[in-house]
């Protein structure tokens, strides 16, 4: 079967401010999908701790309790970098960039297969 990234409607608060925007998206975003026909492309237990928008790159800091994460094929990791590169520039003509770090600290690698020790390139995955 063919996996690419399918977009879905979502509601959020509208708030002025850009950055609270953002958090909404992302709340959404590591929910999963309404949809049954999509699968969700986040291991369970993974959450957003902290979102900063600086020079149009947006910072993000996900919590990622090792014990609840389940392995991430290289594939899946893929999509979940994509997705939110997607949410977030479709989305926000502030945002260039997405910088990701892990519970507070910079890290290797989203789940063992990305690079995240610099902001996302430009991620194509499809939909």
């Amino acid at each position: 079967k063919n996996l690419v990234l399918k977009g879905e409607n979502g509601v959020i608060y509208k708030s002025k401010d850009p950055v609270d925007r953002m958090r909404q998206v992302l709340v959404l975003l590591l929910r999963g999908p309404r949809s049954d026909s999509l699968l969700p492309v986040f291991p369970e237990g993974i959450m957003l701790r902290e979102l900063y928008l600086h020079d149009g790159c947006v910072y993000l800091d996900f919590q990622v309790p090792a014990s609840k994460v389940s392995p991430v094929g290289c594939f899946m990791e893929f999509l979940a970098a994509a997705s939110i590169q997607s949410s977030l520039t479709k989305n926000f003509p502030e945002v260039e960039k997405v910088k990701v770090v892990l519970n507070g600290m910079e890290a290797e690698t989203f789940f063992g297969h990305i690079d995240i020790r610099s902001p996302f390139p430009d991620l194509k995955a499809g939909g």
